[in-house]
């Protein structure tokens, strides 16, 4: 591990500070000094890729904030949201609109639960992939 700003391997360990639901260690360089973490994001990586799942299954930007906000007590902009999705989202980010507007009436998530031997089963298929990608070339 190396300092983020002098470029040094001679760091210690140095405390750590809340970030909304965790904890992050930081870290002292002995070399210049300063202190610095390895996450460098508002967010813990749950309601990031909560955030992504519920975008791409369909929700608008407006109602997974909306979700994020009542699951996890904390408030992320729909701009936010977007930008998780454009950086984490894959490549379904590039045919959601086009899927979503060619299918309207079609419900994009759907789920079934059921129990055997007293445990519980659920499996979730998406529609929309489902209906296209046979149709996309294999990579």
């Amino acid at each position: 591990m190396k300092c983020s700003h002098c470029g040094s391997e001679s760091i210690i360990l140095k405390g750590r500070r809340k970030c909304h639901r965790s904890f992050n260690q930081t870290f002292k360089c002995k070399n210049c000094s300063k202190r610095f973490s390895l996450k460098h994001g508002k967010f813990d990586h749950a309601v990031i890729l909560n955030a992504v799942c519920m975008y791409n299954s369909g929700k608008s930007l407006a109602k997974t904030s909306e979700l994020i906000r009542k699951e996890f007590k904390i408030d992320v902009t729909p701009m936010t949201i977007l930008r998780w999705t454009k950086r984490y989202g894959g490549s379904y980010l590039r045919i959601r609109e086009m899927l979503l507007e060619k299918y309207a009436g079609v419900e994009a998530i759907r789920s079934k639960q059921f129990v055997h031997s007293g445990l519980v089963y659920s499996f979730m298929l998406h529609q929309l992939k489902l209906r296209e990608f046979p149709k996309f070339p294999k990579f």
